[in-house]
């Protein structure tokens, strides 16, 4: 309910979802669409490089999410290569129902750290005028505290002054959060 409620309001919202490997997307997703689509798993990365478009609704609204590879120190420059190429095929120059109407950025919220290189992503797409939601995953793992305090430090970064701390949320797939 929460992501929904910061999502743009159109008849229909199409959303990237993004962060590290491991954080959650496609967890996120499939709860969120009701459907498992996207495969999850544990250890090694599931999702292969790459962006994967699905359909579904939220809540009565028609969405199309576009699950991403997650993001691995080693392979920094393919990933943002990958992305930027998805963000020209969505953009301004394209018909409104093909933009990408909101970017999910996610942040491992057990993990109880921003970390330079998120920060950095955010202010990125940010600074593309990119419409941002800041997804605090694993909330379950830290205190409403801990939580306070990364949506703090994210949103005082001068790098990311832009973001609204309303669009940074916290979310968890494996509990009531």
């Amino acid at each position: 309910d929460d992501l929904v409620a910061v999502l743009p309001n159109t008849n229909g919202c199409n959303f990237l979802i993004l962060g590290r490997t491991g954080v959650g997307k496609s967890s996120l997703l499939n709860k969120l669409l009701g459907v498992e689509r996207f495969a999850t798993g544990t250890g090694r990365p599931v999702t292969q490089q790459g962006i994967y478009e699905q359909e579904g609704e939220l809540n009565g609204y028609k969405v199309r999410v576009f699950d991403s590879w997650g993001l691995e120190a080693d392979k920094l420059e393919a990933w943002h290569k990958i992305i930027r190429d998805a963000q020209e095929k969505h953009d301004l120059s394209h018909k409104v129902e093909d933009w990408f109407h909101a970017v999910v950025y996610c942040v491992n919220a057990g993990g109880h750290r921003i970390e330079d290189v998120d920060r950095d992503i955010v202010r990125s797409l940010l600074a593309d005028d990119m419409y941002v939601v800041v997804a605090l995953t694993k909330s379950d793992q830290c205190s409403e505290a801990d939580a306070d305090k990364l949506r703090a430090t994210l949103c005082a970064s001068d790098q990311c002054e832009k973001l609204d701390p309303e669009n940074v949320i916290e979310v968890c797939v494996g509990a009531e959060t």
